[in-house]
């Protein structure tokens, strides 16, 4: 709390503020120093989460959205730690702080992590509000200014988007061609020195079975519809969805495998993959409420028989 209201403070008021355990102040005045904060002896905790020991009043919160705000990291983990870890008695349980603060200064995609730990305490919901997940995903951007990470599972989920939906809301059927791709590259047979287009291939043939077996009714899932002229009606031509499973299954295995987890088959099954499943869950579902409210009505579960023809 010293440090959040030392954050705070020059922002109410024209003062500089140190904090310090010291009984003895380690400055007569601020005019011994420059800057308007000054954070002395901090916990390693906190000093992951606000990055420097010294912050001028602009850059406590900077004009600049791309910018490190050391109050707004503050603030979000805080928040996070206190939905997450605070015991059923109230008890803040601060001691967890550090595991939390080492996390998302390792990858802020622990964000949503801690979202779904979250959730696994609620008694009542079985599923995270949007409002929740918009709100998490407000906390990421504090810790990840330009959102890179974001962007590029932003993409993934659209990718997929274009030719498969879940037909209910478990994370499993929401999350199927991620796993699929994933599966099918820990299982590639490890003798064969396979390149990134073979990979790819392997990757599109198993999607594509997964989209058969989605017609044929055989797998759980559903192809992908488009609101027109006031119907829901097949999205994409057989040309055009093997064109999108080609375009996601290139970038999962270029961006995601090749360039993220360097080629290291051992990560598509560690911390690494769930933080990315995660995340693109919670896109999936936001992406999903933006289409309710632009329609107002959900897509069926399926079209009619007639329409069902795809091969």
């Amino acid at each position: 709390m010293p440090t959040w209201l030392a954050l705070v403070l020059p922002l109410v008021a024209d003062v500089k503020v140190v904090v310090s355990e010291s009984p003895v102040p380690p400055f007569l005045s601020g005019a011994d120093f420059e800057e308007t904060v000054l954070l002395d002896g901090t916990h390693q905790a906190i000093r992951s989460l606000v990055k420097n020991e010294r912050y001028r009043l602009d850059l406590i919160l900077p004009q600049n959205k791309h910018e490190f705000s050391p109050l707004n990291a503050l603030t979000a983990a805080y928040s996070i730690h206190l939905e997450v870890n605070r015991k059923k008695d109230g008890n803040p349980d601060w001691g967890k702080l550090t595991a939390l603060a080492n996390d998302l200064e390792t990858n802020p995609l622990y964000v949503f992590h801690y979202l779904a730990k979250w959730l696994r305490k609620q008694d009542k919901i079985d599923i995270v509000p949007v409002s929740k997940i918009k709100l998490y995903q407000q906390f990421y951007y504090c810790f990840d200014n330009e959102g890179k990470n974001m962007t590029k599972l932003q993409e993934l989920t659209n990718l997929y988007r274009k030719f498969y939906r879940a037909k209910n809301s478990k994370a499993n059927a929401i999350l199927k061609p991620i796993d699929e791709a994933s599966n099918v590259i820990i299982k590639a047979d490890k003798v064969l020195a396979y390149d990134a287009e073979s990979l790819i291939e392997i990757v599109s043939a198993r999607l594509a079975t997964l989209m058969n077996n989605v017609r044929r009714r055989t797998a759980e899932g559903k192809p992908t519809l488009a609101f027109v002229d006031g119907k829901w009606k097949r999205a994409l031509t057989p040309e055009e969805e093997r064109q999108a499973v080609k375009d996601f299954a290139t970038f999962f295995v270029e961006e995601i495998f090749i360039n993220q987890f360097k080629g290291d088959r051992s990560r598509l099954v560690g911390t690494q993959l769930n933080l990315i499943r995660n995340t693109c869950e919670y896109l999936y579902r936001l992406a999903n409420d933006e289409e309710k409210q632009q329609y107002k009505e959900d897509e069926p579960e399926d079209l009619p028989e007639s329409d069902n023809n795809h091969d």
